[in-house]
């Protein structure tokens, strides 16, 4: 997959975010839940496409939203 962009995000305390891009976490720590499965992210580690962000905290998490777009396949 390749990047094609970047925005910073914001979650406030006991905020979610809808399940999309890649995130990051540049600040903070997020539970990231994807399906049945669910992990504890701290600074530097990415969750998955298609996974949802939960601050669980009493601090803002800062991530990376990056969106990406899947390579066509070669013929």
């Amino acid at each position: 997959m390749a990047p094609i962009g970047a925005r910073l995000q914001s979650l406030a305390p006991g905020q979610v975010c809808a399940p999309g891009p890649l995130y990051l976490v540049l600040q903070g720590q997020a539970r990231a839940s994807l399906g049945e499965h669910s992990a504890q992210l701290g600074p530097h580690e990415l969750a998955p496409p298609g996974a949802t962000l939960h601050n669980d905290s009493a601090q803002p998490v800062i991530l990376l939203a990056l969106a990406v777009e899947p390579r066509s396949s070669a013929k």
